[in-house]
């Protein structure tokens, strides 16, 4: 899987979330939505109800498979107040033992296994690649990969929007 069919496979995510959205509108989902409010109010308030649409990728070699976007609706509480959610991951890209691998950011580059929140020493509970030696995150902008719209360069590594670090030993600038 190259990181073009990826991206691919983003823009169906965004095909799927306005799909979702028009179907929402039309009250596609009003029936679904009263009954799990209906069960919610019977259930102990430890319980939340989610439907939805999921869109992910199986590599049947690897056997995982990368979840890329999530939208549908969640119920929560003994009143039933349900909300619409869409959950997207952002891509980030990765030197890993040579080759240039673009991946969700919640997932390992070498193997597929989910590895989120890599820091420096970490290591893929799957394969056993460490973040910092055998993965290292390719940054070839000044563009944070850990939010939206902040700055980082290799003069100034702190991101000026968020705790993000571009730390020497993690990042390679492109």
């Amino acid at each position: 899987m190259n990181d073009e069919k990826f991206h691919e496979l983003d823009a169906i995510g965004d095909k799927l979330h306005n799909k979702f959205e028009e179907l929402k509108e039309k009250n596609e989902f009003k029936e679904i939505e009263k009954e799990i409010i209906k069960l919610l109010k019977s259930l102990p308030e430890k319980y939340s109800i989610e439907f939805g649409f999921n869109l992910g990728i199986f590599d049947s070699e690897r056997e995982k498979s990368i979840e890329m976007y999530r939208v549908g609706i969640n119920g929560f509480g003994k009143d039933g107040k349900t909300y619409q959610f869409s959950e997207g991951y952002k891509f980030n890209r990765y030197l890993v033992q040579g080759h240039i691998v673009e991946i969700p950011h919640n997932y390992c580059p070498q193997c597929w296994d989910e590895w989120d929140f890599k820091r420096k020493g970490s290591s893929c509970s799957n394969c056993g690649v460490m973040f910092g030696k055998e993965v290292k995150l390719l940054i070839d902008s000044n563009e944070c990969p850990n939010c939206d719209g902040g700055i980082v360069s290799q003069k100034n590594p702190n991101c000026n929007k968020c705790d993000f670090i571009a730390e020497e030993d993690l990042v390679i600038w492109g």
